[in-house]
C-alpha cells in the first residue's frame, strides 16, 4: 500500500493578495460568436382568417353595431331638448292666443291685491311629445299587420243569458224550456217561403231549399274573397317595410389593431397603384374593396367592387365579397345571385356552397341547406366542420344520418367535443351504454371541465351498475356546476340506501333548484325516503306534489293510500286514493289488493 500525502502549499501571503486586488486586472472580453450560429429574431406572421364562418361573424358584428348606432341616434332625436325662450317672445305668444285674453283682467286684479307693479303670467305648459315607434317595434308591428285578418263568425250561444234568469226563478225545473236564446222560439216554414217569393210550380220544396242555400253560400264566399283581397291591398299600401340598413364608412370592426394597421398600409399601396395606373386596375379595385369591407368601410367597399366588376365581369372573387355586403343589408336575393354566378363558372368552390347553405339554414329551409352542404362536401371531402353542420340539419329530420355525419366529423377531427357530445347523447338515449361511455370518456380527455359529459357518463355507469364510478362522476359534475339538479338527483338515488341523510340533502337541493315537471321524480323518491324515515306527513306532501305535476303517476296515489291505511288509520281517504289509482289504470292489481284490504279493515 502506497500512501500519498498531499500538502497544502501557501499560494500567497496576505500582503501579496492585497497587491493583487489593488492592481487593475485586465478584463477578458467575451468572444463574439459566429454570425451563422446566431438565432435570428423571427417575427410571428399575422393570422388573418378568411373562411366563411369568420366572414359571417364579421358581417353580424357590423350589423349589430349599425343597429346600435341607429337606436342611439333615434333616442337622441326623440329626447326633448330644453330651449330657453326670452320673456318677450313668451309674452308675444301669450298675447296671440285667444284663450288667454279673458285672463288678463284677473291677472291685473291679482297683481294689485298682492302689491306688485307688474303682471305675473301663468307658467307655460309643456306639451308632451308622443314617442314614435322604435326600430325593434316596427318589425313586430309589420309582422302583426301583415297577417291575414280573422273574420268574426257569430256562433249560436248556449245556455241561459244573465238577463233571463230573473224570469225563471218562479218556474220549477221540469217546466223550464232549455233552448238556445239566439234561436227563435218557433220556426215557421210558410213565412220563410213567402219572404223568399214562394216555391215555383212543378218543383220539389226540398230541392228548392237546397238550391237556394247553395246560391247564398256562393255569394258569401265571393264576398269573403273580395273582402280579403281588399284588406290585403290596403295593408300593402299602408304598412311600410322596416327600413333597411344603409352603407357607410364609419362602422366598427372587431379586428385586432395589428391587423387594422396592416390593412391600412395595404390600402395605401393599392391606392398608389390605382392612381399611377401601372397595372391593370381591376385586381387592385377588388383587393381594396375586400379590405375596405374588413375595415367596416362598406360604402367605399361597394364602390370599389362595382368598379372591379365593371372592368372585369369574370372576376369571381369580387362577387364573393360583394355578397357579404348584400347580406349586411338583408338583400338575400342579390346575395344568392352572386353565389349562383360564382358556382356557374366555378363548380368546385366549396365556400360558395357553404355560404348558400348558411343562408338557407337561417331561413329554416332544411332541404336546400342539406343539398348545399352535400355539394360543399363533394368539393372538400375532408372538412370536418361541414360534416358537423350537415349533421345538425339531419338531426331535425333523420337522426341516424346525423350520427353518420358526426362520426365522420370525429374521424377527420378527433378533438371536436361538440360532435362527441352529440354522438354520446344519441348512444345514451338508445341505451347503448358502452359506446356512450367511450364517447364521453374521449370528450373528457379533451375537456375535463365539461359538467354535462360527467353527468351523462355517471348516468351511464349507473345504468351498468358501476356505482362507484357513477358516484365519482356525479360528484365531479356537481363540483363543476353546483346548479346541476340532475346530477344531484342521481347521486341521491345512489345514496338512498347507504346514506339516507345525504340522499335527503341531495334530493332537497335538486328540488330547490328545479321544482318543475322535469324533476317530479325527485319529489317521488324523496317521498319514499321520508316514508322510510317514518315522516308520514312530509311524505304525503311530496306525493301530492308529484300528483300536481303529473296526475298519471299511480305510485303516488298508492303510497298516499298505504300511509293512510297502515299508519294514520284514515280508511276513507285510503279508499279514495286507491279508487283514483284504479280509475287511472284499471289493470293495476296492486291497487285492487290494497283497496280490498282497506274494505276488510
Amino acid at each position: 500500500m502506497i500512501s500519498q500525502f498531499f500538502f497544502l502549499r501557501k499560494s500567497a501571503s496576505f500582503e501579496n493578495i492585497q497587491k493583487c486586488f489593488s492592481e487593475q486586472s485586465t478584463q477578458l472580453k467575451r468572444v463574439k460568436s459566429a454570425v451563422e450560429l446566431r438565432k435570428e429574431e423571427t417575427i410571428a406572421p399575422l393570422e388573418i382568417k378568411d373562411d366563411i364562418q369568420s366572414n359571417i361573424k364579421e358581417v353580424m358584428f357590423q350589423k349589430a353595431k349599425e343597429l346600435e348606432h341607429r337606436m342611439i341616434t333615434q333616442n337622441e332625436t326623440e329626447a326633448p331638448i330644453p330651449v330657453e325662450e326670452n320673456r318677450d317672445t313668451i309674452l308675444d305668444n301669450i298675447q296671440n292666443k285667444r284663450s288667454l285674453k279673458d285672463l288678463t283682467l284677473c291677472l291685473i286684479e291679482a297683481s294689485r291685491k298682492a302689491g306688485i307693479s307688474y303682471i305675473v303670467y301663468p307658467p307655460k305648459r309643456k306639451m308632451k311629445q308622443k314617442k314614435g315607434l322604435k326600430v325593434n317595434k316596427l318589425s313586430s308591428v309589420y309582422d302583426k299587420l301583415s297577417r291575414p285578418p280573422k273574420l268574426l263568425k257569430r256562433s249560436m250561444s248556449h245556455g241561459i243569458l244573465p238577463g233571463q234568469k230573473k224570469y225563471l226563478l218562479n218556474l220549477p225545473v221540469y217546466e223550464r224550456i232549455i233552448q238556445c236564446p239566439s234561436l227563435p222560439s218557433c220556426l215557421n216554414f210558410d213565412k220563410f217561403v213567402q219572404s223568399k217569393g214562394g216555391i215555383p210550380e212543378n218543383s220539389d220544396p226540398r230541392t228548392w231549399v237546397l238550391d237556394m242555400f247553395s246560391k247564398e253560400k256562393q255569394k258569401t264566399t265571393l264576398r269573403e274573397k273580395i273582402v280579403k283581397v281588399s284588406i290585403k291591398k290596403e295593408l300593402s299600401k299602408e304598412v311600410k317595410e322596416p327600413p333597411k340598413l344603409e352603407l357607410s364608412d364609419f362602422l366598427k370592426s372587431d379586428l385586432p389593431p395589428e391587423v387594422i394597421k396592416y390593412y391600412e398600409s395595404e390600402v395605401e399601396i393599392l391606392t398608389e397603384e390605382i392612381n399611377n395606373k401601372k397595372t391593370y386596375p381591376a385586381f387592385a379595385y377588388g383587393r381594396r374593396g375586400a379590405i375596405y369591407r374588413k375595415l367596416g368601410k362598406l360604402q367605399s367597399a361597394m364602390n370599389d367592387l362595382q368598379e372591379a366588376i365593371h372592368l372585369e365581369p369574370f372576376f369571381l372573387n369580387v362577387y364573393w365579397h360583394r355578397h357579404f355586403i348584400y347580406l349586411f343589408q338583408d338583400k338575400i336575393k342579390e346575395a344568392l345571385d352572386d353565389l349562383n354566378y360564382i358556382n356557374k363558372y366555378n363548380k368546385n368552390n366549396a365556400e360558395a356552397y357553404l355560404s348558400r347553405a348558411e343562408i338557407f339554414r337561417r331561413r329554416n329551409n332544411i332541404i336546400l341547406a342539406i343539398l348545399n352542404y352535400t355539394q360543399a362536401i363533394k368539393c372538400k371531402p375532408m372538412d370536418a366542420d361541414t360534416y358537423f353542420r350537415r349533421g345538425e340539419m339531419y338531426e331535425i329530420a333523420n337522426r341516424v344520418l346525423a350520427i353518420d355525419d358526426f362520426s365522420k366529423c370525429i374521424f377527420y377531427d378527433p378533438k371536436r367535443t361538440d360532435a362527441l357530445l352529440k354522438r354520446g347523447m344519441f348512444y345514451y338515449e338508445n341505451e347503448n351504454w358502452i359506446s356512450a361511455i367511450q364517447d364521453f370518456t374521449a370528450l373528457l380527455n379533451i375537456d375535463p371541465q365539461n359538467s354535462q359529459a360527467r353527468t351523462f357518463r355517471g348516468r351511464a355507469y349507473f345504468k351498468r351498475h358501476f356505482y362507484k364510478q357513477a358516484t365519482q362522476d356525479l360528484s365531479a359534475a356537481i363540483h363543476l356546476d353546483p346548479n346541476n339538479w340532475l346530477a344531484l338527483y342521481y347521486r341521491g338515488c345512489l345514496f338512498r340506501k347507504s346514506n339516507p341523510l345525504k340522499a335527503l340533502q341531495d334530493y332537497s337541493v335538486s328540488a330547490l333548484i328545479n321544482d318543475g315537471y322535469e324533476n317530479f321524480g325527485c319529489f317521488l323518491h324523496r317521498g319514499i325516503l321520508y316514508a322510510d324515515l317514518k315522516l308520514w306527513l312530509l311524505a304525503i306532501c311530496d306525493f301530492e306534489t308529484v300528483i300536481s305535476l303529473e296526475r298519471t303517476v299511480i305510485l303516488a296515489y298508492i303510497n298516499i293510500g298505504l300511509i293512510h291505511l297502515l299508519h294514520l288509520d284514515n280508511y276513507v281517504e285510503a279508499i279514495r286514493q286507491f279508487s283514483e289509482a284504479i280509475r287511472l289504470d284499471p289493470l293495476c292489481i296492486q291497487s285492487y289488493i290494497c283497496r280490498a284490504e282497506t274494505y276488510h279493515k
